[in-house]
């Protein structure tokens, strides 16, 4: 076995990763919505603290710690044993995890991944994000959506520029009096 783990959260078993952490051998990985957890996941369909990952008699292991438990095609576990490629759900509706013992490859990476060999950090995919914001503004309603903004932008300025009387001006030194009567 490998002495670093990942785990991927999927969309679907056959998607591609939103995200992804590592972990060191012998680190005790706790899942759940809860921020103290090591891995977060922020959907009502996963408990605050719903399972952890552990290594035991060199193997790893997920156990789950919510009455949700731990789906695996589709049985619920309260324990699985965990090898490499192995998808799992957090309950029966709650998100998919892959896990894995091989080493974390970038070519695996979302714009945001986080990883945990000593502390955690939140690392950003500058290339994957650029690629990201290049189909957004090449999307064409995102053009259309750029064009009405400056449409919008162009009529509130012409709004503004106009001279606009000033309300209570009257041409006099004392203060104006009704409109349309001469004082």
């Amino acid at each position: 076995m490998n002495q670093h783990i990942a785990l991927y959260l999927l969309e679907s078993p056959q998607s591609h990763p939103l995200q992804y952490w590592a972990f060191e051998q012998g680190h005790l990985v706790r899942i759940g919505r809860s921020w103290d957890n090591d891995v977060v996941l922020s959907t009502p369909y996963v408990s605050r603290a719903h399972a952890y990952i552990h290594f035991d008699s060199g193997d790893w292991y997920v156990t789950s710690i919510s009455e949700q438990g731990i789906l695996c095609s589709s049985r619920k576990f309260r324990t699985l044993k965990l090898l490499d490629g192995l998808i799992f759900r957090l309950g029966p509706a709650g998100p998919y995890v892959k896990f894995s013992d091989a080493a974390v490859g970038e070519a695996n990476a979302t714009t945001l991944a986080h990883e945990a060999p000593g502390a955690a950090s939140m690392k950003l995919d500058e290339g994957r994000m650029m690629q990201e914001v290049d189909e957004i503004i090449g999307d064409p309603y995102f053009k259309k959506l750029k064009a009405e903004l400056g449409r919008l932008r162009r009529s509130v300025h012409e709004t503004t520029t106009r001279e606009l009387p000033i309300l209570g001006s009257s041409g006099t030194d004392g203060p104006a009096g009704p409109p349309g009567r001469a004082r």
